[in-house]
């Protein structure tokens, strides 16, 4: 069974800002990243650090045409390596991340917003 169809949530892809923090370090200092896709289990975020499976986040996000902005809590599901600049000398991260802690409304927007565009 591929991965696409063990899926609980459609997921749509999309570029926005996502600013994140780590929960377990000790300075919460806010950072930021890309996403590449989102569904309203998880989000998938490009990442200039490595970080492991795991790790909690705390992240927000706002979506196209949603004037509120959503802040949720997740975990790395996985993370995949990748290699960027001159001669391929930087790494980055594809990072899935599962949402653990979100309210219902934020998901049910993340879920009608996908739905919608990908009808």
């Amino acid at each position: 069974m591929s991965q696409s169809e063990r899926r609980k949530y459609p997921r749509l892809s999309i570029n926005v800002e996502v600013e994140y923090t780590l929960l377990k370090r000790a300075s919460l200092q806010l950072k930021s990243a890309q996403s590449k896709n989102i569904s309203a289990g998880g989000i998938c975020i490009i990442l200039l650090e490595k970080l492991e499976v795991g790790t909690p986040l705390e992240f927000k996000f706002s979506l196209p045409g949603y004037d509120r902005i959503i802040k949720c809590e997740g975990r790395i599901a996985w993370l995949q390596e990748f290699l960027i600049g001159e001669n391929n000398s930087i790494s980055g991260y594809n990072a899935g991340v599962e949402f653990s802690n979100i309210s219902e409304e934020d998901r049910n927007k993340i879920n009608e917003y996908v739905a919608g565009k990908v009808l």
